[in-house]
């Protein structure tokens, strides 16, 4: 899939062009799911945490404010963004539709779309307590 191989062509751009700068804009990979901004934020939270870390992209056109700190993903969710992410398995993206689906007919049942935010402990924390986080 589009994720897979712009990782792909990241790790290879950064091995072969050491200097060269890797950019992207990470709506098209979540365009699909549009009204459902959980499954959107951690599919980008998912693929930043790849993108940056193992493969070494410089920067991405994103709404930074707005991902939820890869930890913090459901770990149902966590799951099934890696999987379609990394192309896992040959269903993966079936399986991540599903669940979408899942979410679009709770919402349209007058349901939540999203799971109850976790409190994040650490921020009630001192500030110096805070900063080791």
């Amino acid at each position: 899939g589009y994720g897979l191989d712009f990782l792909n062509a990241t790790g290879w751009i950064k091995q072969n062009l050491p200097h060269a700068k890797v950019s992207g804009g990470l709506s098209n990979l979540s365009f699909g799911f549009r009204g459902l901004e959980q499954i959107r934020m951690a599919m980008h939270s998912v693929f930043l945490n790849t993108a940056i870390g193992v493969h070494k992209m410089d920067m991405a056109i994103v709404n930074a404010g707005a991902l939820p700190v890869y930890t913090d993903i459901e770990p149902k969710l966590l799951e099934l963004c890696e999987a379609a992410i990394m192309n896992k398995e040959s269903n993966s993206g079936d399986l991540l539709c599903e669940f979408a689906e899942q979410m679009r007919e709770l919402k349209a049942q007058g349901g939540s779309a999203t799971t109850e935010k976790k409190k994040d402990e650490w921020r009630e924390k001192p500030v110096a307590e805070r900063l080791k986080h």
